[in-house]
């Protein structure tokens, strides 16, 4: 397993190395270029540009700060107004204005929604009516051990439906129990 996340970043390396490569030969070919249009111009005069420095950092800055906060908060999780508080003081961002506040809050939405997309954050508490924000938690990765308890469930629930025909021994995602025998499941989450 380890081999082959090796045999991975080595080929992730390979192709950086190549890119940069092709990057290094386009950079000298517009310093050519701006040598025969006027050869008294420095091309290093600008300096470097890091396209996606903005206001919160690197691309995808503020993303990775709310699933930060997730992180730490553990199974409690965080509700959405504190998170907001909690980014608008790390990026130094004035909220004393309604509209500011509402669009920054749209905006640890969307990143909290991408969150739950890709299975990385989930809702703890939801707050269904709007009067109180939602509690987020990241999602707890999956381990060795959860895998080989969920196996054994399988196993478990197969040996009791080959037994028992009449009940239904199926995994349940809602309850995390088998519906059957109520053997208790571990949290498991589908990569």
């Amino acid at each position: 397993m380890l081999c082959g996340e090796i045999d991975r970043h080595q080929r992730s390396v390979q192709a950086l190395q190549a890119e940069m490569a092709t990057l290094h030969v386009r950079v000298s070919a517009l310093d050519q270029t701006m040598a025969l249009f006027s050869p008294s111009l420095n091309p290093a005069a600008a300096g470097t540009v890091h396209a996606h420095a903005g206001k919160y950092g690197s691309f995808g800055g503020l993303t990775a700060f709310v699933q930060e906060q997730l992180q730490f908060a553990g199974k409690s999780g965080v509700d959405t107004l504190t998170l907001m508080e909690r980014a608008a003081l790390r990026f130094c961002i004035e909220l004393h204005l309604p509209g500011t506040r509402k669009r920054f809050k749209d905006t640890i939405t969307w990143s909290l929604r991408y969150l739950q997309r890709n299975r990385m954050v989930e809702v703890a508490q939801d707050s269904r009516g709007g009067r109180r924000p939602k509690v987020w938690r990241a999602v707890e990765e999956v381990t060795l051990q959860d895998l080989i308890r969920f196996v054994n469930i399988a196993q478990h629930c197969a040996c009791q439906r080959s037994r028992n025909r009449t009940d239904d021994h199926t995994f349940s995602a809602v309850s995390l129990v088998c519906q059957a025998c109520a053997f208790p499941v571990v949290r498991f989450v589908p990569l």
